[in-house]
């Protein structure tokens, strides 16, 4: 018999570099295949990709930001083991909105699924947010797939609004050209 979990997990969340992306494939394919049960009519139009294969392209992007600069990495570990991570990264403001000239996204936010609900992504929000405030940057932005309500609800309590409703179409074959 295993004892019940009374309270939030003790994590600790400590910024990392490239070297430590392939830690966090499988909370990359916990978050994939949750979105994947959700995407909803957009599958209609393109089907989601293999989780491993989306894994190897936003690894990446990641490994790319990294090096450029400008871009981090944080891990919530639980007894030395990743159970969660936040990646996000300074880019340009707004182009419809009055934002700061640069803005933080957040390309990435996954828990581990037995542990959501526990705290951990707001853990991992409040240093997103420490670290983005404490380089002048004001405003945050992130995408949330098409269904997610549960993650609306997160991110709203974070003080955020929906503002662009990002669309996914095939061309249409023998439409012509210009």
């Amino acid at each position: 018999m295993t004892a019940e979990q009374t309270g939030p997990p003790e994590v600790e969340i400590v910024e990392a570099g490239a070297e430590r992306l392939d830690d966090l494939e499988s909370l990359w394919r916990a978050m994939h295949e949750s979105n994947a049960e959700i995407a909803g009519e957009v599958c209609e139009v393109a089907p989601f990709r293999r989780a491993e294969d989306s894994w190897q392209r936003r690894r990446g992007d990641f490994k790319r930001w990294l090096r450029a600069g400008d871009a981090w990495l944080l891990i919530a570990e639980r007894e030395g083991s990743p159970v969660g991570f936040a990646f996000f990264r300074i880019c340009d403001g707004d182009w419809s909105f009055k934002t700061t000239e640069r803005m933080g996204e957040l390309e990435a936010l996954s828990v581990e699924p037995e542990l959501r609900r526990w705290g951990i992504g707001s853990l991992l929000m409040e240093e997103v947010e420490r670290r983005l405030t404490a380089t002048g940057v004001g405003f945050i932005g992130l995408t949330v797939i098409a269904g997610n309500e549960e993650a609306l609800r997160f991110y709203k309590r974070w003080g955020m609004a929906p503002s662009h409703i990002r669309c996914l179409g095939r061309t249409l074959p023998g439409s012509g050209g210009l």
